[in-house]
């Protein structure tokens, strides 16, 4: 659910505080060092949810893409759709390369794609090999 209202409480989480709160609080601060600007303080849920209805964040400003994909990630408004801790630590920022967990999907569409390219591979050669021994068995009957 992306309703704004859900933003920091989230009924599966019970409360006000929860790592989730701290990844968005952990992003909103990386963001104003790498923007060099502030976007105030959030001292309630209330400034939180104005801000959030309000502000547009200028991903655009960001140059380095690894570390934008990562503060999308951790600035998500669904709190259940956000970052974990886990997966910060294991992004491609971090670690260098492609973001594991953002590749698991598409290496599993991959990986089925070739199955399936695997499998009409292994019919042509059976058809092939039919077709060899049906061209020998005619020539052989030629004879």
């Amino acid at each position: 659910n992306n309703n704004n209202n859900n933003f920091v409480f989230h009924a599966a989480y019970g409360s006000f505080a929860h790592a989730s709160l701290t990844v968005w609080g952990l992003g909103m601060m990386v963001i104003e060092i790498v923007l060099e600007k502030s976007f105030g303080r959030f001292e309630n849920q209330s400034k939180v949810k104005d801000f959030v209805n309000g502000v547009e964040i200028p991903w655009k400003s960001i140059p380095d893409a690894q570390l934008r994909h990562l503060l999308e990630k951790m600035l998500s408004i669904d709190p259940v759709s956000r970052a974990s801790v886990l997966t910060i630590k294991r992004h491609a920022y971090f670690i260098g390369g492609l973001d594991t967990e953002e590749q698991k999907e598409k290496f599993s569409d991959i990986y089925k794609e070739q199955s399936s390219l695997q499998k009409l591979l292994n019919v042509a050669k059976e058809e092939v090999k039919a077709q060899r021994v049906l061209e020998k068995h005619q020539q052989e009957s030629k004879r």
